[in-house]
């Protein structure tokens, strides 16, 4: 798989427009599909991380926070739902 493809189906998932995600939006859904982008680009392409955040515009840092607690905010959202 590759990062435009993983893009385009977070994209879908999540609902958000390329153009929004691409943006410095902050809208939460914008925000979360980035999230979940750089941890899947990262699992599924094995990308390193200033690979990923170049596809993407973004500072490497800020990929490596997403994939260390995308994981987490998963399960806490699940967790909420299942309450």
């Amino acid at each position: 798989m590759t990062l435009t493809e993983t893009l385009k189906r977070v994209c879908e998932a999540y609902g958000v427009p390329k153009v929004e995600f691409m943006s410095r939006s902050r809208v939460r859904r914008a925000t979360q599909a980035r999230a979940a982008f750089c941890y899947w680009a990262r699992i599924k392409t094995g990308k390193s991380f200033p690979e990923i955040a170049g596809h993407i515009h973004m500072d490497h840092t800020t990929v490596m926070y997403h994939c260390k607690t995308y994981p987490d905010k998963v399960k806490r959202y699940r967790d909420e739902k299942a309450m």
